[in-house]
């Protein structure tokens, strides 16, 4: 991870990384930011962007859904990502391909790593999720920060293959 890392001019701080892209947490405004890096070719890391976004919106539109995932989910403006000491690093992130949304302060597990028992018990909530046309979960993230049910995160519309920048040189 890039320790150190933040947003310029924000108080959003790097909080953790994923597959695609690193997520910024501000404690002020309660809120992530996925911000997507540039070790994807550019084609993949912007369609899967768009069946994120797509996935989000579905999501929000939704009553039902809704309280599956996080809230106040957004695109966010282009950014300028910063080391520990300033030094600009936006040149290691497509800086346009951002998005933000509520900081659900839980501890999240990726559905593949979930017991047998945990993954049926998601099940049912998991399919409200695809009948609203959110197809892919298969790597989605899922923690119970309510008793009644669960908050998913990083799942998309549909898959879309990685393609890792150093395995097209």
């Amino acid at each position: 991870m890039r320790h150190g890392y933040r947003l310029a001019g924000t108080d959003y701080v790097l909080l953790a990384s994923g597959a695609y892209g690193d997520v910024f947490a501000s404690e002020t405004l309660g809120l992530v930011r996925k911000v997507f890096r540039r070790d994807h070719d550019e084609v993949c890391a912007r369609k899967t962007y768009g069946y994120e976004i797509r996935a989000y919106e579905l999501a929000q539109s939704n009553e039902g859904v809704s309280r599956l995932v996080p809230g106040r989910f957004g695109r966010a403006p282009e950014v300028k990502v910063v080391d520990g000491q300033g030094a600009d690093q936006s040149h290691l992130y497509y800086t346009d391909l951002v998005f933000e949304m509520e900081w659900i302060r839980a501890s999240f597990t990726k559905i593949g790593n979930l017991t047998q028992e945990e993954k049926m018990r998601i099940q049912p909530f998991a399919t409200e999720l695809h009948a609203v046309g959110i197809r892919y979960t298969f790597d989605a993230s899922v923690a119970w920060k309510t008793s009644t049910h669960p908050t998913f995160i990083d799942f998309a519309t549909e898959e879309f293959e990685v393609i890792w920048r150093n395995s097209l040189e």
